[in-house]
Protein backbone atom coordinates (compact mmCIF):
# COMPACT_ATOMS: atom_id res chain seq x y z
CA UNK A 1 0.00 0.00 0.00
CA UNK A 2 1.73 3.08 -0.71
CA UNK A 3 1.23 6.37 0.70
CA UNK A 4 1.02 10.10 -1.07
CA UNK A 5 3.94 11.80 -1.31
CA UNK A 6 2.24 14.65 0.56
CA UNK A 7 1.70 12.61 3.88
CA UNK A 8 3.06 14.47 6.55
CA UNK A 9 3.66 11.68 9.23
CA UNK A 10 5.39 9.79 6.51
CA UNK A 11 7.74 12.73 5.33
CA UNK A 12 8.61 13.40 9.31
CA UNK A 13 9.27 9.91 10.52
CA UNK A 14 11.16 9.42 7.15
CA UNK A 15 13.43 12.56 7.97
CA UNK A 16 13.42 11.19 11.84
CA UNK A 17 15.19 7.87 10.95
CA UNK A 18 17.91 9.22 8.43
CA UNK A 19 18.93 11.84 11.38
CA UNK A 20 17.69 14.72 9.03
CA UNK A 21 15.58 16.19 10.93
CA UNK A 22 15.16 19.42 12.73
CA UNK A 23 13.64 20.22 16.32
CA UNK A 24 10.87 21.89 14.77
CA UNK A 25 9.99 18.99 12.43
CA UNK A 26 10.72 16.59 15.31
CA UNK A 27 7.98 18.53 17.72
CA UNK A 28 5.60 18.70 15.47
CA UNK A 29 6.49 14.74 14.50
CA UNK A 30 5.10 14.12 18.53
CA UNK A 31 2.13 15.87 17.82
CA UNK A 32 1.37 14.01 14.99
CA UNK A 33 1.86 10.44 16.52
CA UNK A 34 -0.51 11.26 19.08
CA UNK A 35 -3.21 13.20 16.78
CA UNK A 36 -3.08 11.84 13.36
CA UNK A 37 -5.89 10.14 11.81
CA UNK A 38 -5.49 6.21 11.85
CA UNK A 39 -5.21 5.98 8.41
CA UNK A 40 -2.88 8.80 7.79
CA UNK A 41 -0.33 6.91 10.30
CA UNK A 42 -1.55 3.74 9.16
CA UNK A 43 -0.33 4.43 5.57
CA UNK A 44 3.25 5.76 6.93
CA UNK A 45 3.92 3.23 8.98
CA UNK A 46 3.10 0.42 6.55
CA UNK A 47 5.60 2.17 4.19
CA UNK A 48 8.29 2.85 5.95
CA UNK A 49 8.41 -0.63 7.49
CA UNK A 50 8.16 -2.17 3.61
CA UNK A 51 10.84 0.65 2.86
CA UNK A 52 13.25 -1.41 5.65
CA UNK A 53 12.65 -4.64 3.82
CA UNK A 54 14.40 -3.90 0.60
CA UNK A 55 17.35 -6.41 -0.27
CA UNK A 56 20.33 -4.36 0.66
CA UNK A 57 19.13 -2.94 4.10
CA UNK A 58 16.67 -5.99 5.23
CA UNK A 59 18.13 -6.11 8.89
CA UNK A 60 19.51 -2.97 9.47
CA UNK A 61 16.46 -1.10 7.85
CA UNK A 62 14.36 -2.78 10.08
CA UNK A 63 16.40 -2.37 13.35
CA UNK A 64 16.95 1.76 12.22
CA UNK A 65 12.91 1.57 12.35
CA UNK A 66 12.52 -0.09 15.57
CA UNK A 67 15.09 2.26 17.30
CA UNK A 68 13.57 5.24 15.87
CA UNK A 69 9.94 4.72 17.04
CA UNK A 70 11.76 3.65 20.75
CA UNK A 71 13.13 7.05 21.02
CA UNK A 72 10.03 8.78 19.56
CA UNK A 73 7.95 6.73 22.05
CA UNK A 74 9.98 7.60 24.80
CA UNK A 75 9.32 11.34 24.70
CA UNK A 76 5.03 11.16 24.21
CA UNK A 77 3.54 11.20 27.67
CA UNK A 78 1.91 7.19 28.71
CA UNK A 79 -1.66 8.96 28.78
CA UNK A 80 -0.60 10.11 24.89
CA UNK A 81 0.75 5.92 24.29
CA UNK A 82 -2.49 4.65 26.47
CA UNK A 83 -4.81 6.53 23.68
CA UNK A 84 -2.85 6.03 20.78
CA UNK A 85 -2.12 1.99 21.14
CA UNK A 86 -5.58 1.36 21.38
CA UNK A 87 -6.53 3.67 18.21
CA UNK A 88 -4.14 1.16 16.51
CA UNK A 89 -5.67 -1.64 18.03
CA UNK A 90 -9.31 -1.09 16.49
CA UNK A 91 -7.12 -1.02 12.91
CA UNK A 92 -4.98 -3.72 13.85
CA UNK A 93 -6.52 -5.83 10.96
CA UNK A 94 -5.33 -3.40 8.38
CA UNK A 95 -1.53 -3.26 9.75
CA UNK A 96 1.14 -5.09 9.34
CA UNK A 97 1.13 -7.21 12.56
CA UNK A 98 4.92 -7.89 12.64
CA UNK A 99 5.05 -4.06 12.38
CA UNK A 100 3.14 -3.45 15.43
CA UNK A 101 4.93 -5.91 17.42
CA UNK A 102 8.39 -4.78 16.53
CA UNK A 103 8.16 -1.12 15.98
CA UNK A 104 5.38 -0.39 18.50
CA UNK A 105 6.43 -3.35 21.11
CA UNK A 106 9.18 -0.56 21.77
CA UNK A 107 7.44 2.30 21.69
CA UNK A 108 5.35 1.15 24.32
CA UNK A 109 6.18 -0.11 27.87
CA UNK A 110 3.48 -1.92 28.86
CA UNK A 111 2.59 -3.63 24.98
CA UNK A 112 0.57 -7.28 26.14
CA UNK A 113 -2.28 -6.14 24.15
CA UNK A 114 0.29 -6.56 21.10
CA UNK A 115 2.04 -9.36 21.86
CA UNK A 116 -0.95 -11.52 22.44
CA UNK A 117 -2.50 -10.37 18.99
CA UNK A 118 1.10 -11.32 17.45
CA UNK A 119 0.34 -14.45 19.27
CA UNK A 120 -2.98 -15.62 17.30
CA UNK A 121 -2.88 -17.69 14.13
CA UNK A 122 -3.43 -16.67 10.36
CA UNK A 123 -4.96 -19.81 8.83
CA UNK A 124 -5.76 -20.43 5.63
CA UNK A 125 -7.85 -23.32 4.93
CA UNK A 126 -8.43 -24.97 0.77
CA UNK A 127 -11.81 -26.56 0.10
CA UNK A 128 -11.98 -29.76 -1.59
CA UNK A 129 -12.17 -29.09 -5.41
CA UNK A 130 -9.86 -25.83 -5.13
CA UNK A 131 -6.41 -24.59 -4.96
CA UNK A 132 -4.80 -21.34 -3.10
CA UNK A 133 -2.04 -18.94 -2.93
CA UNK A 134 -0.47 -17.22 0.05
CA UNK A 135 2.16 -14.83 0.18
CA UNK A 136 3.50 -14.36 3.77
CA UNK A 137 4.80 -11.28 5.39
CA UNK A 138 8.19 -12.31 4.68
CA UNK A 139 7.88 -12.62 0.70
CA UNK A 140 7.69 -16.36 0.41
CA UNK A 141 5.23 -17.66 -1.83
CA UNK A 142 2.71 -21.03 -0.72
CA UNK A 143 0.71 -22.44 -3.37
CA UNK A 144 -1.65 -24.49 -1.56
CA UNK A 145 -3.63 -28.08 -3.43
CA UNK A 146 -7.56 -29.16 -2.29
CA UNK A 147 -8.00 -29.72 1.19
CA UNK A 148 -5.38 -28.25 2.45
CA UNK A 149 -4.39 -26.28 5.65
CA UNK A 150 -1.51 -23.26 6.33
CA UNK A 151 -1.18 -21.80 9.82
CA UNK A 152 1.41 -19.09 11.26
CA UNK A 153 1.27 -16.73 13.73
CA UNK A 154 0.32 -12.99 13.16
CA UNK A 155 3.91 -11.58 13.98
CA UNK A 156 5.16 -14.30 11.42
CA UNK A 157 8.84 -13.08 10.66
CA UNK A 158 9.38 -10.98 13.78
CA UNK A 159 11.35 -13.56 15.89
CA UNK A 160 11.15 -16.61 13.15
CA UNK A 161 9.32 -17.83 9.99
CA UNK A 162 7.53 -20.65 10.79
CA UNK A 163 4.54 -22.49 9.49
CA UNK A 164 2.27 -25.38 10.21
CA UNK A 165 1.24 -27.68 6.88
CA UNK A 166 -1.87 -30.00 6.62
CA UNK A 167 -2.18 -31.50 3.20
CA UNK A 168 -0.16 -30.19 0.16
CA UNK A 169 1.62 -27.52 -0.71
CA UNK A 170 4.15 -25.75 -2.82
CA UNK A 171 7.08 -23.73 -1.19
CA UNK A 172 8.92 -20.88 -2.53
CA UNK A 173 11.11 -19.18 0.29
CA UNK A 174 12.13 -15.77 0.58
CA UNK A 175 16.17 -16.24 0.50
CA UNK A 176 18.33 -13.27 2.36
CA UNK A 177 16.44 -13.36 5.45
CA UNK A 178 18.75 -14.15 8.82
CA UNK A 179 15.98 -16.20 10.52
CA UNK A 180 15.28 -19.54 8.99
CA UNK A 181 12.06 -20.31 7.50
CA UNK A 182 10.61 -23.81 8.99
CA UNK A 183 7.53 -25.97 7.91
CA UNK A 184 6.00 -27.94 10.19
CA UNK A 185 3.60 -31.14 9.98
CA UNK A 186 2.33 -33.56 12.26
CA UNK A 187 4.97 -35.50 11.53
CA UNK A 188 8.15 -33.76 10.46
CA UNK A 189 9.84 -30.54 10.61
CA UNK A 190 11.47 -28.93 7.76
CA UNK A 191 14.17 -26.06 7.56
CA UNK A 192 15.44 -24.12 5.13
CA UNK A 193 17.40 -20.59 4.54
CA UNK A 194 15.33 -20.31 0.78
CA UNK A 195 14.66 -22.65 -1.61
CA UNK A 196 11.57 -24.19 -3.14
CA UNK A 197 10.02 -27.53 -2.07
CA UNK A 198 6.83 -29.62 -2.43
CA UNK A 199 5.47 -30.84 0.65
CA UNK A 200 2.24 -33.80 0.76
CA UNK A 201 1.01 -34.45 4.36
CA UNK A 202 -2.45 -35.40 4.23
CA UNK A 203 -3.91 -36.46 7.48
CA UNK A 204 -6.01 -39.91 5.83
CA UNK A 205 -2.61 -40.67 3.63
CA UNK A 206 -0.12 -43.36 5.36
CA UNK A 207 2.86 -41.37 3.99
CA UNK A 208 4.31 -37.89 4.17
CA UNK A 209 6.73 -36.69 1.86
CA UNK A 210 9.13 -33.63 1.01
CA UNK A 211 10.38 -33.36 -2.67
CA UNK A 212 13.23 -30.45 -3.45
CA UNK A 213 12.89 -28.33 -6.38
CA UNK A 214 16.03 -26.28 -5.52
CA UNK A 215 18.17 -25.11 -2.60
CA UNK A 216 18.87 -27.41 0.16
CA UNK A 217 16.48 -28.56 3.37
CA UNK A 218 17.25 -30.17 6.66
CA UNK A 219 14.48 -32.93 7.72
CA UNK A 220 13.37 -33.66 10.80
CA UNK A 221 11.35 -36.19 12.55
CA UNK A 222 9.61 -34.41 15.75
CA UNK A 223 8.78 -37.51 17.90
CA UNK A 224 12.28 -38.98 17.42
CA UNK A 225 14.48 -35.85 16.94
CA UNK A 226 17.55 -37.74 15.99
CA UNK A 227 16.37 -38.71 12.88
CA UNK A 228 17.56 -36.10 10.45
CA UNK A 229 18.56 -36.44 6.79
CA UNK A 230 19.54 -33.64 4.19
CA UNK A 231 17.79 -33.27 0.95
CA UNK A 232 19.34 -31.77 -2.16
CA UNK A 233 17.68 -30.97 -5.47
CA UNK A 234 15.61 -33.81 -7.02
CA UNK A 235 15.64 -36.00 -4.15
CA UNK A 236 12.53 -36.58 -1.94
CA UNK A 237 12.23 -38.19 1.37
CA UNK A 238 8.94 -40.14 2.49
CA UNK A 239 8.32 -40.31 6.08
CA UNK A 240 5.95 -43.94 6.76
CA UNK A 241 3.70 -42.89 9.63
CA UNK A 242 3.32 -46.25 10.52
CA UNK A 243 6.85 -47.82 10.84
CA UNK A 244 8.46 -44.34 11.64
CA UNK A 245 10.70 -45.06 8.81
CA UNK A 246 12.51 -41.94 7.11
CA UNK A 247 13.62 -42.50 3.34
CA UNK A 248 15.37 -40.70 1.14
CA UNK A 249 14.95 -41.52 -3.23
CA UNK A 250 16.04 -39.65 -6.21
CA UNK A 251 12.96 -37.99 -7.67
CA UNK A 252 11.37 -36.22 -10.84
CA UNK A 253 10.19 -32.72 -9.60
CA UNK A 254 8.08 -32.18 -12.92
CA UNK A 255 6.08 -35.19 -11.41
CA UNK A 256 5.83 -34.13 -7.94
CA UNK A 257 4.60 -30.81 -9.08
CA UNK A 258 2.41 -31.72 -11.75
CA UNK A 259 -0.77 -30.53 -9.15
CA UNK A 260 0.68 -26.80 -9.60
CA UNK A 261 0.09 -27.04 -13.34
CA UNK A 262 -3.54 -28.74 -13.24
CA UNK A 263 -2.34 -32.40 -13.74
CA UNK A 264 -2.62 -35.54 -11.69
CA UNK A 265 -0.20 -38.16 -12.24
CA UNK A 266 -0.45 -41.62 -10.79
CA UNK A 267 2.73 -44.41 -11.04
CA UNK A 268 1.63 -47.90 -10.08
CA UNK A 269 -0.87 -46.46 -7.60
CA UNK A 270 -3.65 -48.06 -5.98
CA UNK A 271 -7.10 -47.44 -7.42
CA UNK A 272 -8.32 -46.64 -3.77
CA UNK A 273 -6.00 -43.92 -3.32
CA UNK A 274 -6.15 -42.83 -7.18
CA UNK A 275 -10.00 -42.32 -6.58
CA UNK A 276 -9.34 -40.11 -3.09
CA UNK A 277 -6.88 -37.66 -5.26
CA UNK A 278 -9.61 -37.62 -8.09
CA UNK A 279 -12.23 -36.49 -4.93
CA UNK A 280 -9.78 -34.00 -3.64
CA UNK A 281 -8.93 -32.43 -7.32
CA UNK A 282 -12.72 -31.91 -8.67
CA UNK A 283 -14.67 -31.71 -5.37
CA UNK A 284 -16.75 -34.89 -5.28
CA UNK A 285 -17.18 -38.09 -3.40
CA UNK A 286 -17.05 -41.65 -5.10
CA UNK A 287 -19.46 -44.16 -4.18
CA UNK A 288 -18.39 -48.18 -5.19
CA UNK A 289 -21.43 -50.31 -6.03
CA UNK A 290 -19.88 -54.16 -6.49
CA UNK A 291 -16.30 -55.79 -6.22
CA UNK A 292 -13.56 -53.91 -6.80
CA UNK A 293 -10.01 -54.98 -6.27
CA UNK A 294 -9.15 -50.95 -4.83
CA UNK A 295 -5.52 -52.81 -4.71
CA UNK A 296 -5.03 -53.09 -8.23
CA UNK A 297 -2.39 -50.60 -8.92
CA UNK A 298 -2.93 -47.73 -11.51
CA UNK A 299 -0.96 -46.02 -14.17
CA UNK A 300 -1.61 -42.90 -15.75
CA UNK A 301 -2.29 -39.13 -15.67
CA UNK A 302 -5.01 -36.98 -16.09
CA UNK A 303 -5.13 -32.94 -17.06
CA UNK A 304 -9.07 -32.84 -17.65
CA UNK A 305 -11.48 -30.03 -16.63
CA UNK A 306 -14.37 -31.79 -15.91
CA UNK A 307 -14.64 -35.32 -14.11
CA UNK A 308 -16.56 -36.66 -16.83
CA UNK A 309 -13.51 -37.28 -18.62
CA UNK A 310 -11.48 -38.65 -15.86
CA UNK A 311 -14.64 -41.51 -15.64
CA UNK A 312 -14.44 -42.38 -19.50
CA UNK A 313 -10.83 -43.09 -19.46
CA UNK A 314 -11.59 -45.25 -16.25
CA UNK A 315 -14.57 -46.56 -17.73
CA UNK A 316 -12.51 -47.89 -20.57
CA UNK A 317 -9.51 -49.14 -18.25
CA UNK A 318 -11.55 -50.98 -16.08
CA UNK A 319 -14.69 -51.42 -17.93
CA UNK A 320 -17.06 -50.22 -14.94
CA UNK A 321 -20.31 -47.65 -15.26
CA UNK A 322 -20.94 -44.73 -13.53
CA UNK A 323 -23.49 -41.86 -12.93
CA UNK A 324 -22.69 -38.37 -11.78
CA UNK A 325 -25.14 -36.56 -9.95
CA UNK A 326 -23.70 -32.99 -8.66
CA UNK A 327 -20.90 -33.90 -6.16
CA UNK A 328 -21.37 -37.21 -5.90
CA UNK A 329 -20.22 -40.38 -8.64
CA UNK A 330 -21.90 -43.98 -8.55
CA UNK A 331 -19.25 -46.59 -9.73
CA UNK A 332 -20.47 -49.62 -10.56
CA UNK A 333 -18.71 -53.00 -11.40
CA UNK A 334 -19.49 -56.37 -12.13
CA UNK A 335 -21.14 -57.92 -10.16
CA UNK A 336 -19.44 -61.48 -8.74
Amino acid sequence: MGVNINSRAYILLKKYISRSITKDDFEELKLLISTSEDKILNHALETLWNDSFTENSTQAGKKELDEALKEIGSTITKQKRTLFIRRLLRVAAFITIPLLISAFGFLFQDWSQLRDLGNKDVIVSIERGQKGKVILPDSSVVYLNAESLLSYKQNFGYKDRDVNLKGEGFFEVKKGLSNKFHVFTEYLKIEVLGTSFNVYAYDDDRVVEMALISGQVLVQVLNNPGVKMIVKPNEKISFDKKTGLLNLHKTDTQFETAWLRGELVFRSEPIRDVLEKLGRKYGIQFNVYGKWDTDDLFTGSFDCEEIEEVMNVLKRHYSIEYKIRGESVSIYTQME
